[in-house]
Parts: C-alpha cells; sequence; structure tokens
C-alpha cells in the first residue's frame, strides 16, 4: 500500500507518516505544494507505482485543495479510479464538505489531525488492507 499527503504543515505530514508507520503502512510519501504534488504523482505515473489513497489539505499555497482535485480528476482519474482522495483538513466549513462531494475520487472527508482512531475507521470503512 502507498500513500500519498498533500498537505504544507511539516508537523502534520510528520504526525500523519508517524500514524500511518505504526499502523504498518512503510510507503508514505508527502508533498507540500499541488505542484510538487503534480510532479510527483507524475512520476509516479511513469513509473506504475501510484498511490493506492491520497489525503489532501484544503488550504495550500499556490493551488488550494479544491484546485488540485480539479486538476487530479482531468489528468489522474480515469487512470486509476481505484485511487482515493481523502480530505484530511481544518476546515470546519459545510461548504467544504458539501462541495467535496462534488468530486467522483473523494471519498472522505476528516478533520486534522490524523489519529489512530480515524484511520482505523478509514480501513474498516474502506477495506483497506496495509
Amino acid at each position: 500500500m502507498k500513500i500519498f499527503i498533500l498537505d504544507d504543515d511539516e508537523i502534520s505530514n510528520e504526525l500523519s507518516r508517524l500514524i500511518l508507520n505504526m499502523s504498518g503502512v512503510e510507503n508514505v510519501e508527502y508533498r507540500r505544494s499541488g505542484k510538487e504534488a503534480i510532479k510527483h504523482l507524475d512520476e509516479c505515473m511513469k513509473f506504475d507505482d501510484f498511490p493506492d489513497l491520497i489525503f489532501v489539505d484544503l488550504n495550500l499555497p499556490g493551488m488550494n485543495g479544491f484546485e488540485f482535485i480539479e486538476f487530479y480528476e482531468a489528468h489522474y482519474r480515469n487512470y486509476f479510479p481505484e485511487t482515493g482522495l481523502i480530505l484530511l483538513t481544518n476546515s470546519v466549513m459545510e461548504d467544504d464538505k458539501f462541495n467535496a462531494k462534488n468530486y467522483e475520487s473523494v471519498i472522505d472527508f476528516w478533520s486534522k489531525p490524523l489519529t489512530s482512531n480515524n484511520l482505523e475507521e478509514i480501513i474498516e470503512r474502506y477495506k483497506i488492507r496495509f
């Protein structure tokens, strides 16, 4: 299982990586901007090593999370329909939760930080195997 995190918060990224590692996920990558994420995903696509699950923050520099998701759906979704995106954000706006439902690739919406309890629920809900 390969997990990718798009979040500009270094502490949140390391905490998420730790929680995932403790749950048995060794292959965790992250980038801090949409531009860096796109470059990384292009490389993953080129080497047939695309992530199984992607956590996306909404508040990002340059390209916000929704702009990234729009790009993702236009460029990657058809090639990797099994990859799910989970919004992991500090946003508490109901509009954000509502808007997230408009994207086929977004499977869930969680508030930061990722916790072992949240991860257990995600694993159970989506039958994810690490």
